[in-house]
């Protein structure tokens, strides 16, 4: 993973900004790549991120920034940002979403040395800002003990704890006092403010009713997103679940010519997690082989857990730590410098079964067909009589798409939700149908993928289908004419039919891993009782050891679902106790640098 560094400063903060650029210059790992006035920049020195100065003096754009245009029309191609500048940050920023897409952060210039950041719509590269000493920083990564690092920092309970209510919060917390994270499509303004310049709803409603959509541009968006991706690879892994989705995916990489160096999947010891024959008549029909990696339970414990927790926001990407190090060590075994997977397919092509899309249908939402034929394929699809659709639709006809429930096992003090406690994404939702807010709120959980991980930190980890042109389209797409078919996400499979096996093309099922993460869970109780009953969440009373205890029994894990629950209060503990244990050792002292008579 490339990591940056960007720093601007106040005019009587220039000794302090020389002195952290000079300690900074000493790192092995680090080369400045923009220096110029009251900015600086820092890129990996390996594995470098790209970094474009912007016409004039209107700052700087940093990592993979795509052409919208051409990816709308099946082609990769880099943007041309000569365009995007300007002495307003939110029109640049405008044109940067209207023109651009990819994985960036851009930094222009604001009032007294504190910049404008701005981060991609999607929130492919991580940004994390703080001041010090009249410096501030925007950077992908927070090393706790870098003199550059904030003096106060300190873990904030009060968001771990509306993470425990709302885990997809996730991608626009970081619990970290003195440290402001910008969010995926905001702009985090000087004075400490930040506007929400991409939202999936506005995107939803502006284009809600687009009855001409062809299955060729979804075909077409996701090939320009895959080829663009795909550019300047020296050779890339892809992960091939045995469903839809990564199917797509590596279609799309063999049209783009991609360098494929190798398909990996894995296998899991249930029957109903076994999907080895799907992966094979998918890497067949590529003319790839396939590396098949058996998995066994879980065994949880700290040090692994406690690998990626040094990430500033909780990462749930690699809750499942077995997976996360093997996938690693695969990817640097075949010499790739990225991952492809298919992961937020279903978000995006709305797999979702939902009585909700009964409400959009009968709203006249568009559809493919008529109104009663779809309520029939969508009754059998759920397993439901059409009446009963349409009296849940009818029940919930004005009510915003409900909240997950927050873990079972919060302290009476924490467990009711706060006022506003959603979403940015999932707040004023009244111009989207209901079967969109469920999209979106799918999208939202969605974002933990871009979460810290050992496959991340080993090559760059891609998942095309998340791709803001590609998410874009089908936010653009009445649900029902993605979701309502003989089989979910029929539009993506006509798509692409031409291009997938016929056994994944005609699959009704996905893999199940609830058992797997039900015998895991208990597997590791003997770590997981000491862990939690006696950790950090517990002992700054979020979660009670009372309501805890019942469901830290081998049969109540595996009869009852508590694997999504644990999982979060796992990673929370794991990594408050990281962050904990760092920041006392705190940050280095920033040195005066010498400067030579």
């Amino acid at each position: 993973m490339s990591d940056y560094i960007a720093l601007t400063w106040r005019e009587e903060a220039a000794a302090s900004a020389a002195a952290i650029k000079a300690q900074l210059g000493e790192d092995a790992g680090l080369r400045l790549a923009v220096d110029r006035q009251a900015m600086a920049v820092f890129l990996d020195r390996d594995q470098p991120l790209r970094c474009v100065q912007l016409p004039g003096q209107t700052g700087v754009v940093i990592g993979s920034v795509f052409d919208k245009a051409e990816a709308l029309a099946g082609r990769g191609r880099v943007a041309d940002l000569n365009q995007a500048h300007g002495s307003d940050p939110a029109a640049v920023c405008g044109r940067l979403i209207a023109q651009a897409w990819g994985a960036y952060v851009a930094v222009l210039p604001g009032a007294d040395g504190a910049p404008n950041v701005f981060r991609d719509p999607l929130g492919g590269l991580e940004c994390l800002t703080w001041e010090r000493e009249g410096v501030f920083v925007a950077a992908s990564r927070l090393d706790p003990t870098a003199p550059h690092a904030p003096r106060a920092a300190a873990v904030d309970w009060a968001a771990i704890g509306a993470l425990l209510r709302q885990k997809n919060l996730s991608s626009v917390t970081v619990p970290l006092l003195g440290v402001r994270g910008v969010d995926p499509g905001g702009l985090l303004l000087p004075a400490g403010a930040q506007r929400r310049l991409w939202r999936p709803a506005d995107v939803a409603a502006s284009k809600s009713a687009r009855r001409d959509v062809h299955p060729r541009e979804l075909a077409a968006v996701v090939d320009g997103c895959v080829a663009a991706w795909s550019m300047g690879r020296s050779g890339v892994l892809c992960e091939v679940s045995g469903g839809l989705d990564s199917a797509i995916v590596l279609a799309a990489l063999g049209k783009a010519r991609a360098p494929i160096v190798g398909a990996i999947h894995h296998y899991w010891p249930q029957p109903e997690a076994d999907e080895r024959a799907f992966a094979r008549a998918v890497t067949e029909r590529a003319g790839l082989g396939l590396t098949e990696r058996a998995h066994g339970l879980l065994a949880l414990d700290a040090e692994r857990l406690g690998q990626i927790a040094s990430a500033a926001r909780p990462s749930f990407s690699a809750a499942d730590p077995d997976y996360d190090a093997d996938m690693a060590a695969r990817l640097a075994e075949s010499g790739a410098d990225a991952l492809f997977t298919g992961q937020g397919g279903d978000a995006v092509f709305y797999q979702m079964a939902t009585a909700a899309l009964a409400g959009d249908l009968l709203r006249g939402v568009p559809c493919g067909r008529s109104c009663l034929p779809a309520l029939a394929l969508l009754a059998q699809r759920t397993r439901r009589t059409v009446w009963s659709l349409v009296g849940e639709a009818l029940r919930t006809w004005r009510a915003p798409v409900a909240p997950h429930p927050p873990v079972s096992f919060l302290s009476g003090a924490h467990a009711a939700p706060r006022a506003g406690e959603r979403h940015p994404w999932l707040q004023d939702l009244t111009p989207v149908t209901p079967a969109k807010q469920v999209q979106i709120q799918a999208l939202t959980n969605n974002q933990s993928m871009f979460g810290d991980s050992l496959r991340a930190r080993g090559g760059r980890l891609i998942q095309p289908l998340m791709s803001q042109p590609v998410v874009e389209l089908c936010l653009s797409i009445p649900a029902p004419i993605l979701a309502i078919g003989d089989l979910d996400r029929p539009f993506a499979r006509a798509a692409f039919a031409d291009r997938l096996p016929t056994v994944v093309r005609h699959r009704r099922w996905k893999g199940d891993l609830s058992v797997f993460f039900a015998q895991s869970m208990a597997q590791s109780l003997p770590f997981l009782r000491p862990f939690l009953m006696e950790g950090r969440l517990a002992s700054h009373g979020l979660i009670d050891p009372a309501r805890l205890e019942p469901i830290l029994h081998r049969d109540e894990l595996i009869w009852f679902d508590h694997a999504g629950e644990l999982t979060i209060a796992f990673v929370l503990e794991a990594w408050a106790r990281w962050w904990e244990a760092a920041l006392a050792t705190g940050p280095g002292p920033v040195a005066t640098p010498v400067i030579a008579a």
